[in-house]
């Protein structure tokens, strides 16, 4: 979405101003992606093509967990060889229940947090039942097979700026908001909207989530080491009926 401005303060004349991205636009476009994604080259001809399945499947964990590519997927660039891993890759998945009764099926995503020096583990909890998320089941079924994220990270950016070619997002620079184009980055960051906005969590449910230190918060950063075993306490908020 683009707006045309005049006469702003903090922008200059005639300049393009964007807005942030809606998790509904973002969601929409990745349901919309094809099975097959094409990529054109330097001299625009169409001869890379990315499988559309697996780059649905992973746009979907990185906004739904909010976590960085590289914690995700292993290899950077398409001709690396398969044994050339990220050696920080620790990505698990289990199932739990949040209730006694296990009722309410929880799909516990357990990511190695690869931006700290310490790699502290953190677990992302997402509710199974589709009436509070439609797109987990299915990761649960992926992820239960091993990690299915086996595409170059560079293949993925590019697609994805075709994906969600005209979406933007902000990050603050110098005390101002720049935007940037959504791509891989930018889904985190748009959750973290989403988790803010429809879901009500605190500053400190966020960055255990994203994988902040204690101290972007203001909290003691002796709390990091509790990371994975907080994903209780944000829980009951996620259980809540997503429109249709």
């Amino acid at each position: 979405m683009v707006h045309i401005i005049d006469n702003v303060s903090g922008f200059d004349e005639c300049m393009l101003r964007f807005v942030d991205a809606t998790p509904e636009e973002v969601r929409s476009r990745i349901e919309s992606i094809p099975d097959v994604v094409e990529l054109p080259t330097k001299k625009g001809t169409w001869i890379i093509k990315v499988d559309g399945v697996k780059l649905k499947s992973l746009d979907k964990f990185l906004y739904l967990t909010g976590c960085r590519i590289s914690e995700a997927v292993t290899l950077q660039r398409p001709y690396d060889s398969e044994r050339v891993l990220n050696t920080g890759l620790d990505l698990t998945y289990r199932q739990d229940y949040f209730d006694d009764e296990k009722e309410i099926e929880v799909a516990v995503f357990n990511l190695k947090t690869l931006k700290r020096q310490d790699h502290v583990i953190r677990s992302i909890a997402i509710p199974v039942d589709e009436k509070y998320e439609p797109w987990a089941r299915q990761l649960t079924y992926d992820l239960a097979r091993g990690n299915p994220f086996n595409i170059a990270r560079q293949h993925v950016w590019s697609a994805n700026r075709i994906i969600f070619d005209g979406l933007y997002y902000s990050t603050p620079k110098s005390k101002k908001f720049k935007f940037k184009h959504l791509a891989n980055h930018g889904l985190r960051h748009i959750r973290i909207k989403e988790l803010i906005q429809t879901y009500g969590f605190t500053p400190v449910e966020v960055q255990r989530w994203v994988g902040w230190t204690a101290q972007t918060v203001g909290v003691n950063p002796q709390m990091d080491v509790y990371f994975s075993l907080v994903w209780r306490d944000y829980f009951s908020k996620l259980l809540k009926i997503r429109k249709t």
